[in-house]
């Protein structure tokens, strides 16, 4: 079971947003009691010299900037990304790098054993954006945080990454500060300038040099990086209705 405590408690609000359950501690733990295991997925992220799970997000660019810099604030709680943001806006940055994934399609998503190598060209059904980016964002989950609605449409064992990208051509300040506004209750997917996918795996080869990569709110190495579902490998207490699927 997952009980909020920290600044983000991304994937506690995700379990009680599918089960139609109140954002609270005390809710949580009811939640927990219930003792009603529900899957959930799981991806492996592969660097050259790392390799993790995650159940979260996979953050580049204003996000992972926000998500790791604003630590120097944590004292203000889940504020501080709201700080942060504003921050890293009024100085933006801007990343260039080349974004591969595999769309969902029929076929389920490939073993992590059986991903090309980071140094191999990705095969041929893949797509391939490479430009100059101010924001990439690899969800999990319906919430990044439990103030960030940021995958409206992303369930708990969907199986699915849902990529959302912003380039730097089509974005501005402005811009970004609505968009940004509107995460908490999901609107900002109706923004103009976000590109979204739904991926079954992906791959990110940063061509700007210095960079920051978040991992479920954690640093990871900079440089290639690729990700596969392992899909409902996880379970979590979460009396999402119905039986048990233990």
């Amino acid at each position: 079971g997952h009980i909020p405590a920290g600044s983000g408690n991304g994937l506690a609000k995700s379990i009680l947003h599918e089960a139609d359950e109140l954002y609270d501690p005390l809710v949580a733990t009811f939640v927990v009691l219930k003792a009603q295991p529900k899957p959930l997925d799981l991806s492996v992220i592969t660097t050259p010299s790392s390799r993790d799970l995650s159940f979260l997000c996979f953050g580049w660019a204003i996000i992972s900037d926000v998500d790791i810099e604003s630590e120097r604030y944590r004292w203000l709680g889940s504020a501080r990304f709201t700080v942060g943001a504003v921050e890293r806006i009024a100085f933006l940055r801007h990343y260039r790098g080349r974004l591969s994934y595999l769309p969902v399609a029929d076929a389920p998503p490939p073993r992590p054993e059986a991903m090309p190598a980071l140094d191999a060209a990705v095969p041929a059904e893949w797509v391939t954006v490479e430009d100059s980016f101010v924001m990439l964002w690899v969800l999990q989950t319906s919430h990044a945080a439990h103030d960030m609605y940021s995958s409206p449409d992303t369930h708990l064992s969907d199986g699915i990454f849902t990529i959302m990208y912003l380039r730097s051509s089509n974005t501005t300040r402005w811009g970004l500060l609505s968009m940004f506004l509107q995460i908490e209750d999901g609107t900002h997917v109706g923004s103009p300038a976000l590109e979204t996918a739904r991926a079954r795996a992906f791959r990110l080869e940063p061509l700007t040099e210095e960079g920051i990569y978040s991992l479920d709110g954690e640093v990871v190495p900079y440089g290639p990086i690729q990700g596969t579902m392992l899909p409902s490998a996880a379970r979590v207490l979460g009396d999402l209705g119905g039986a048990s699927d233990a």
